[in-house]
């Protein structure tokens, strides 16, 4: 079978809903529509702005626990984000990139670690680790992306641990955003 090229027409996402004929250089027609490709992916975000609720990390030094602050959910389609149990579960199954931000403060010299963490599989993925370098309330800010191959059904949260025991953090702004890149 020969290899088909397809090119597809410049700023294509501005003509949503819109039918096209892409160019086949094997000489084929296929016709689609712009909002097929874009309806079928899924996303989903949740987030804390302004947050002022404090959460104390666990009593074991670097023993990860799930971080309890969002409270809005907004935009998702095939994902539901369920700000009341912190999570977001997959209803499409596919490679996703999860995107997490977050601004704390704490009031303690103490190394914190945060990440991604699938509550179905048990599975860690991506973290980072942040530093607050004098005991004062300075905000923190910390983020990471992962691109993770996520199952149907699964939810995934964010973790904190801390290299001491029982630190108290307050998240003042923080957002997860997950966005299937490729069906499974």
């Amino acid at each position: 079978m020969a290899d088909t090229k397809i090119s597809a027409m410049p700023n294509a996402s501005a003509l949503t809903g819109a039918e096209f004929v892409p160019v086949v250089q094997s000489g084929a027609n296929v016709k689609t529509t712009v909002g097929d490709i874009f309806t079928s992916l899924a996303y989903a975000e949740m987030y804390i702005a302004a947050g002022t609720a404090s959460q104390t990390t666990s009593s074991t030094p670097n023993t990860f626990t799930k971080l309890t602050c969002f409270a809005t959910n907004s935009l998702s389609n095939n994902c539901t984000p369920d700000q009341a149990n912190d999570r977001v579960t997959i209803i499409q199954g596919g490679v996703y990139q999860v995107q997490f931000y977050c601004t704390f403060t704490n009031s303690n010299n103490k190394t914190f670690s945060f990440r991604l963490f699938n509550e179905s599989t048990a599975t860690a993925y991506a973290n980072t680790v942040v530093k607050s370098t004098t005991t004062t309330t300075n905000p923190l800010f910390l983020a990471y992306s992962a691109i993770v191959a996520i199952g149907s059904g699964e939810s995934i949260i964010v973790q904190v641990a801390c290299a001491t025991a029982s630190e108290t953090i307050i998240v003042s702004d923080a957002n997860i955003s997950v966005i299937q890149v490729s069906p499974a």
